[in-house]
């Protein structure tokens, strides 16, 4: 658990240095697709963890050609239902779809609010840019010296971090579906990647799909483990949870900064900081997360059926 919670770590500051490749967190990825289908027993287990997946190519962060495989997972989504061939990688596949940047959940995030004013921008982009022009009237943080685009990146992952703690207290169960789904989802899901997306990534390793499909899996090992990470975090009081979600952001907080030739100050409290931005967010967001969930999963919904993704029946 303690390797899996400094790989977290490792992974949080990867994130908030690629902050444009991520959108929700899995908490609302798995809250969207457990409203859609409630009752559906094993079928829900396998769709909540689909739902999440597409970020498994969030921990190739070692390839330079990351960005083009977030591309495909997030936009060449129909690999998957595509490569499906039993039941339950046709589940798999269903949940996958439902994340999707082109019109599913991951639109509200990043490209075009439904519930705020402005439908121009992300919820989660508008979000962290109010933080940010927030943070940056502080006269601590402007002694950092920390330019405003990368500040904007960490609190784009902050902000991620407050709607996560946010829904786990509409849904107290949350954290327990997160790992639920993590544990047990189907094992034919690393093979149903690797078959989905290791043709269009031969390319960005040597040629070889077999290396591709190797990749694929050894990122999806990590991503599991870690989802089960995120979902006892979820668990816990929120005070808890936000002190545990502090102190993993912050035990590589000066490792993120140094990749952009910063230092902090010695003896500077980086963990209080993002305790406090974490914080900072769940009050920017409090008044309106839930309509921007709620309406979410209604246009995930209607999306599904209209562009012919229906629930696997058997």
């Amino acid at each position: 658990m303690k390797i899996a919670a400094m790989m977290l770590a490792m992974l949080i500051i990867f994130s908030a240095m690629t902050a444009n490749l991520f959108a929700w967190g899995p908490g609302v990825h798995t809250y969207i697709a457990d409203q859609l289908n409630k009752k559906a027993g094993w079928k829900n287990v396998d769709e909540m963890y689909g739902a999440m997946a597409p970020d498994v190519i969030n921990y190739m962060f070692y390839s330079p050609y990351l960005t083009q495989m977030y591309i495909a997972t997030h936009f060449d989504f129909e690999a998957m239902p595509a490569a499906a061939r039993t039941i339950r990688e046709r589940v798999l596949a269903h949940g996958f779809v439902m994340h999707n940047n082109a019109w599913a959940a991951d639109y509200s995030a990043h490209t075009g609010s439904l519930s705020l004013d402005n439908h121009a921008k992300g919820y989660v982009i508008q979000k962290a840019e109010l933080l940010a022009a927030m943070v940056e009237q502080s006269t601590d943080y402007q002694s950092l010296g920390i330019p405003h685009e990368i500040t904007v990146e960490i609190c784009h992952t902050m902000i991620e971090n407050s709607v996560e703690l946010l829904m786990a207290q509409v849904d107290r169960e949350l954290g327990k579906k997160v790992v639920l789904a993590a544990r047990e989802r189907s094992n034919a899901f690393p093979r149903l990647l690797a078959r989905a997306y290791s043709p269009a990534f031969a390319g960005y390793f040597n040629n070889s799909q077999q290396q591709a499909a190797d990749a694929l899996v050894a990122a999806e090992t990590v991503f599991r483990q870690l989802m089960t990470v995120q979902g006892n975090t979820l668990q816990q009081d929120l005070p808890v949870a936000l002190d545990e979600m502090a102190e993993l952001n912050a035990q590589l907080a000066e490792g993120f900064l140094a990749q952009y030739g910063f230092e902090l100050p010695e003896g500077f409290d980086s963990k209080a900081l993002i305790a406090d931005l974490i914080a900072v967010g769940m009050v920017l967001c409090a008044d309106d997360f839930e309509d921007e969930v709620a309406a979410t999963v209604k246009t995930v919904e209607k999306n599904m059926a209209r562009y012919g993704h229906r629930f696997p029946q058997y």
